[in-house]
């Protein structure tokens, strides 16, 4: 865009110094940089969504209150497993200081007993 309107090339020129094979797309830009300002510059390529996107306003209050009770229970059950999880790590050490308390003494046995 700069370079066309900073310069007094044709549409055609301009997209030759930029490499570009279809210069129509220059005036094409330029017409919707005249209409729109910069945002027209930055729209959607492909097909437009036929869903919109801003989804929370459609839902109904028994939506959201199911949400909201969905919510509570998917933290009560992260609460829940990182409790379970941390019980199985500390029975776990456990088992291991009781594997370590236990060899000494069958060593100290087998020992006495040759």
């Amino acid at each position: 865009m700069e370079l066309y309107l900073s310069s007094k090339k044709t549409y055609q020129e301009t997209a030759n110094a930029l490499n570009m094979n279809n210069f129509s797309l220059i005036a094409n830009w330029l017409r919707q940089f005249k209409e729109k300002g910069i945002d027209g510059l930055s729209r959607m390529k492909g097909r437009p969504p036929k869903m919109s996107k801003d989804k929370t306003n459609d839902l109904t209050k028994s939506d959201k209150a199911k949400i909201k009770e969905l919510e509570s229970q998917l933290l009560t059950l992260e609460i829940e497993n990182a409790y379970l999880k941390e019980l199985r790590k500390l029975r776990k050490q456990e088992e291991k200081q009781r594997m370590k308390l236990s060899r000494p003494s069958s060593l100290a046995s087998e020992e006495n007993s040759n």
